[in-house]
């Protein structure tokens, strides 16, 4: 079982769920091709939170255009360009549309920002790249999204910045927005 069916098992999500994206039009509006795993998250898993706030960003989110990926998050990275700039953090990677820089593809609780560093050519090989709420502490899981999600549902990434799973949390909540 691949990870992202092992991930919809694991939140009861049914099999054959699918919510197409046309991803095409989203990576040339991006200007990069997005990780495979990525894209079957998005389209096999309902929008929710896992582990008590880890959130995968969406195409189309905050009432944005359904191809537009960054949306919200361009203000995040702009957030995280200045931090860096005025040196109020010290930001090992570079930031996109920089090359190979962090790109954001999921939230934690408090909207830190959980990143892809896209170094290479091969996006399904881009480690995910986490930091606080204010780019203090950053941590790199060598695995692709789904991985690392899993890793988070089971508990195994309880340290990391951004992953906030109180005591009893579910491993996944449906969202409540429309």
């Amino acid at each position: 079982m691949d990870d992202v069916e092992q991930l919809a098992s694991l939140i009861g999500v049914p099999s054959g769920r699918r919510d197409a994206r046309d991803w095409p039009v989203i990576e040339e509006s991006l200007g990069l091709r997005l990780p495979t795993d990525y894209k079957e998250l998005v389209e096999r898993l309902p929008d929710g939170t896992f582990r008590g706030g880890l959130r995968v960003n969406r195409p189309g989110d905050h009432r944005g255009a359904p191809w537009d990926f960054l949306g919200f998050y361009a203000h995040r990275l702009d957030d995280l360009r200045t931090w860096r700039d005025g040196g109020h953090a010290a930001v090992p990677h570079p930031i996109f549309p920089e090359p190979g820089g962090l790109l954001p593809w999921a939230s934690g609780a408090r909207l830190e920002p959980i990143c892809w560093l896209t170094t290479g050519d091969e996006p399904d090989g881009w480690p995910v790249t986490v930091t606080d709420a204010e780019f203090g502490t950053w941590r790199t899981f060598p695995g692709p999204a789904a991985q690392f999600l899993l890793a988070a549902v089971e508990g195994r990434l309880e340290d990391w910045p951004a992953i906030r799973a109180p005591d009893g949390a579910p491993a996944f909540e449906r969202s409540r927005r429309p």
